[in-house]
């Protein structure tokens, strides 16, 4: 088993130039839409495309990821502050637990009951 730091060691970590900046741009491109990150929470596979994933704004806000983890999105953990922004400025990656995100994804959960936020345990904690 690989560890996330030595696994985030194989993207781009930060801003390129010249050639390299060609085959990062390329590379970036290219796995878009191919099961390359590691989620915990995905189902029923724990490998998710980035185009599809939604990265954690903050990963210390262990609260929210265990209400989002209920609801089996495919949220991805990434350590490196560089390549969670270099992910998101290519297009890599295009969502992130920012509040109107969130605030969506309810929004269009009204009408199914929802154990994450209904669970007593976590009721009104991120209302």
């Amino acid at each position: 088993l690989v560890s996330s730091i030595t696994f985030e060691l194989l993207f781009p970590q930060r801003s390129l130039s010249g050639p390299w900046l060609v085959l990062a741009n390329r590379f970036l491109n290219g796995i878009r839409d191919v099961p390359v990150l590691h989620s915990a929470c995905a189902s029923p596979q724990n490998w998710v495309a980035p185009s599809k994933s939604l990265l954690m704004h903050d990963e210390n806000d262990t609260k929210l990821i265990e209400i989002l983890s209920k609801d089996k999105l495919p949220l991805v953990l990434i350590k490196s502050a560089e390549l969670k922004a270099l992910l998101l400025e290519r297009k890599t990656c295009t969502n992130t637990t920012t509040p109107e995100l969130l605030r969506r994804y309810y929004s269009r959960r009204k009408t199914i009951a929802n154990g994450s936020l209904e669970d007593a345990e976590h009721r009104l904690e991120y209302a």
